[in-house]
């Protein structure tokens, strides 16, 4: 019987460290979504172009602490200075998986420049 017990809650802390984590996160360009799953967050979402030159890019950097205690992503047009025929682009689907975090780990996006999420995931 003790081992039954022990068997069942092992299983249900196995069941609390796979919890996953999502923050929906608006821009000027689309919505964003912020994941954590198993010591991975990944960053995904499908992002408005003005014109067919916008590509819209994704930095990364983080603390070198393991699991990684803080995390900054900057979504950027890396083609801002291209010369391009003004039409609208078509939707620009990005993704960026960053291992090694944890469910504490904090978070400072920026698109453009400007601050749209900080903070842990929920």
């Amino acid at each position: 019987i003790i081992s039954i017990i022990a068997m069942a809650l092992l299983s249900a802390c196995q069941i609390e460290t796979q919890k996953e984590l999502i923050e929906k996160i608006s821009t000027r360009a689309g919505e964003l979504t912020l994941k954590y799953e198993s010591g991975q967050a990944t960053l995904s979402g499908t992002l408005q172009r003005s014109t067919p030159c916008v590509n819209w890019t994704i930095q990364v950097t983080s603390t070198k602490d393991l699991p990684i205690s803080s995390v900054n992503i900057k979504i950027l047009n890396s083609n801002k200075d291209a010369i391009c025929i003004q039409v609208l682009g078509e939707p620009q689907d990005i993704a960026k998986t960053i291992t090694q975090v944890s469910e504490k780990t904090e978070y400072a996006v920026t698109f453009e420049e400007e601050l749209v999420f900080s903070g842990k995931l929920r």
